[in-house]
């Protein structure tokens, strides 16, 4: 190792002896130029892309499956019944999302289930903690309802995974 500020005499001897080059330095070839354009460029285009299609790969439409986003409701009744409805469908697709996933081996099984039952475990004091705070909140409690379901379905798959060392 060369001695303390010998550093610059060094590059100049290698430089001298053809062992190393020294960077270009310029506006074409600046790294810092370029990471500012790629930036852009991902920014322009994520919010062009994002702004053309929704999360499905679909063109944004203001009615999907024929719930209109302009809908009004005569009252308030009229509308929480709508949005039971709408949860109700949700659920059923979701359900029968995941058994047509797992049949058909595009949902991977997650690699530790005691970690995962771990999170829904913090999940569900967390929301737990949320109903305490707040019992009449529709989302809290939305939340609750399918963080215990997520629950009682890791612990069928790690009772029914019991033979297979899951962990």
């Amino acid at each position: 190792m060369p001695p303390q500020g010998e550093w610059a005499s060094l590059e100049t001897a290698l430089v001298e002896q053809g062992l190393i080059q020294t960077p270009k330095r310029g506006f074409v070839v600046s790294p810092t130029w370029i990471r500012l354009a790629a930036g852009l460029l991902l920014f322009i285009g994520g919010t062009a892309f994002g702004s053309a299609f929704d999360g499905a790969g679909m063109p944004m439409s203001a009615s999907q499956d024929g719930v209109d986003a302009q809908n009004t409701f005569a009252s308030v009744d009229d509308a929480a019944a709508a949005v039971r409805q709408a949860e109700r469908q949700w659920m059923a697709a979701m359900g029968e999302y995941r058994r047509l996933s797992e049949e058909g081996g595009l949902r991977r099984a997650p690699r530790d289930p005691a970690s995962r039952f771990a999170a829904i475990e913090a999940l569900l004091a967390a929301s737990q903690a949320a109903i305490q705070e707040s019992p009449a909140d529709p989302f809290f409690n939305g939340v609750l309802v399918s963080t215990l379901a997520e629950r009682d379905r890791a612990l069928r798959q790690i009772r029914s995974s019991n033979g297979d060392n899951w962990y």
